[in-house]
């Protein structure tokens, strides 16, 4: 067989792979050993033996991938049953970190495996668990904090550079920084704002690679808003808190004004961002499809077979049209999100330059009628 043609380092690493795996199978191809040794088998390189033996082979390694996929699922939903009917038992007994991370566990096996539909459902299903009243909670909180020790001391840089770090994670979506601060914290409720930004961002991310545009622009657009009212309660409790943080009038007020400010710049980026990414998306969907269309038709050509250029063709205009469709839907949804943004962008003029001298409020009521000003009723 295979073995008794194989060299003494071939044998000597077969017999440690049977140590390694004593419950696995290990095998040897030899059509392998055809291709780099001096053919002593007698076996021509594109024999049937080799066909076969390869197909068995590719066969056995995606029967193994499959099984394993299923145990792997297997356990984290055993997992899954255990942590929820503990949630249901016994409330403080439940750890909401550790059901995170089992849960986004088993959506990366989905990923993994080009389940991208089932790896959304996931995340759609943990951000349901994520606690929404302690979002003001968790504002007002912070603002005391900050109000009460700002004239003791100054946080360090390091404190800074965490604190921003934990931010810049979630808003990228970052899987493996992100999961190491879910177990740094002793309560995912106390980030949960936190969260809510990561599973927003890993819902996009598959959205893109399940290929809908406009579903991603509507659930941006949901989210901007929600996020903006947010940020702007939370203004709205600081100026609320005015003369309780020991602080001067001035020192109060600029507060509350930053506070609206970095809400505006926040929600017009994030708004600008958006159309950026659906712009490249739809940029590189075009040239892939003009690519894989021109690649096709030159082989047609070359093999001198009109009909099959034909059919490619219609092909590919029955593809160009799916993606002008979803051109002119992402456009119409785009053309309301930057809507929303546009009145930010006149808002935080008003509260950077005040009202009397910004130009961009005196451009656009020059420009556009009073109703434009305004948002529309939804």
């Amino acid at each position: 067989g295979p073995l008794s043609h194989s060299s003494k380092n071939e044998k000597e690493l077969f017999r440690k792979f049977n140590i390694d795996f004593p419950q696995g199978r290990t095998c040897i191809l030899s059509t392998l050993l055809t291709e780099t040794t001096t053919n002593d088998a007698g076996f021509a390189s594109t024999s049937p033996l080799k066909n076969q033996e390869w197909n068995a082979f590719l066969r056995a390694l995606g029967s193994a991938i499959v099984a394993g996929f299923g145990q792997r699922v297997k356990r984290y939903d055993e997992e899954l049953r255990r942590l929820d009917y503990m949630r249901a038992s016994s409330a403080r007994m439940f750890d909401l970190s550790h059901f995170f991370l089992v849960k986004e566990s088993l959506a990366f096996t989905y990923q993994q495996m080009q389940l991208h539909e089932e790896a959304l459902l996931q995340y759609e299903e943990l951000e349901a668990f994520v606690p929404d009243s302690i979002w003001a909670e968790e504002d007002e909180e912070e603002e005391v904090q900050w109000g009460e020790t700002r004239k003791k001391s100054t946080p360090t840089k390091v404190e800074t550079r965490r604190e921003l770090s934990s931010s810049d994670l979630a808003a990228a979506g970052d899987t493996i920084g992100f999961r190491r601060r879910i177990r740094a914290a002793t309560d995912v409720a106390t980030i949960s704002h936190l969260v809510v930004q990561y599973l927003f961002a890993r819902e996009i991310y598959l959205l893109f690679l399940l290929h809908r545009p406009v579903e991603i622009i509507e659930r941006a657009h949901s989210f901007v808003k929600a996020l903006y009212k947010m940020r702007i309660l939370s203004s709205h409790m600081i100026d609320g808190m005015v003369g309780s943080l020991m602080t001067s009038p001035e020192e109060d007020e600029q507060l509350v004004v930053r506070k609206k400010a970095e809400a505006e710049a926040w929600a017009l980026t994030t708004c600008w961002d958006v159309k950026c990414a659906c712009e490249n998306y739809f940029k590189f969907s075009s040239g892939s499809q003009h690519s894989s269309s021109a690649s096709v038709d030159g082989a047609s050509i070359a093999d001198g077979s009109q009909g099959g250029g034909e059919s490619v063709t219609v092909v590919s205009q029955e593809q160009q049209q799916i993606l002008a469709g979803q051109e002119r839907n992402a456009a119409c949804r785009l053309s309301e999100l930057l809507e929303f943004a546009r009145l930010r962008f006149l808002k935080l003029g008003d509260l950077e330059l005040s009202l009397e001298e910004n130009p961009i409020r005196a451009v656009s009521e020059a420009v556009f009628p009073p109703d434009m000003l305004k948002p529309w009723a939804s």
